[in-house]
């Protein structure tokens, strides 16, 4: 989707001048490329609003964690495959994936006990 190739940033040179060849202002000739071009605009915009609904919809933490696991269970990620000259880098992003996993899971357990212990004391 790419409003430059659909809408021309420019009114046409024979509507930016009146019946008797006077030279229109600015604000009619805006005026005058809104109406020309509002239902494309409105288009466009309904298009871009769809667009950040879905993805925001999309990118939740728990799908975001899917995704993180479905790559690092990928069937065509295989250590074996990695360069020996990248395996420091590799050790790094792994140890990285590893505390954050930890990290994550650790306060998903917290999470869990302090709803637990509302639950029960209720």
């Amino acid at each position: 989707m790419n409003i430059a190739n659909e809408i021309d940033s420019n009114l046409p040179q024979n509507d930016q001048f009146d019946a008797q060849g006077n030279e229109l202002s600015l604000d009619v000739i805006d005026k005058k490329w809104a109406h020309l071009h509002q239902q494309k605009l409105i288009m466009f915009t309904k298009k871009a609003l769809d667009f950040v609904d879905a993805t925001a919809e999309k990118e939740t933490p728990l799908t975001l964690l899917e995704a993180a696991l479905k790559k690092l269970t990928h069937e065509d990620f295989v250590v074996e495959n990695i360069p020996h000259a990248q395996y420091q880098k590799a050790r790094e992003l792994a140890s990285n994936i590893q505390v954050l996993a930890k990290d994550i899971e650790h306060q998903l357990y917290n999470n869990e006990k302090k709803k637990n212990d509302v639950t029960r004391k209720k």
